[in-house]
């Protein structure tokens, strides 16, 4: 059997967990672009296309400061100071 070589905008949505929403977004500001726009208006996505987006989710999350400082204010990340001695 063959692998599969483009995907469709919902299909990618559901492999991935990005929402339509999301790859729409993308597409619109640029930051993936799909393979094909077909003449229906369709977003076919290639191979290099999921690639990207791996860059793309992968770099959100390491850049994310939401849950990096979350994951600093745990109580074993704290620094512990102690009182100069007398």
């Amino acid at each position: 059997m063959a692998e599969k070589e483009r995907w469709k905008v919902g299909e990618l949505a559901k492999l991935t967990g990005i929402t339509i929403r999301a790859l729409h977004h993308y597409d619109q500001i640029g930051l993936l672009v799909p393979f094909l726009h077909s003449g229906a208006g369709h977003r076919l996505y290639s191979g290099k296309d999921i690639a990207r987006l791996q860059q793309i989710i992968s770099l959100k999350l390491i850049f994310d400061s939401a849950p990096v400082t979350a994951r600093v204010r745990r109580p074993y990340f704290a620094l512990q100071h102690k009182k100069p001695r007398s």
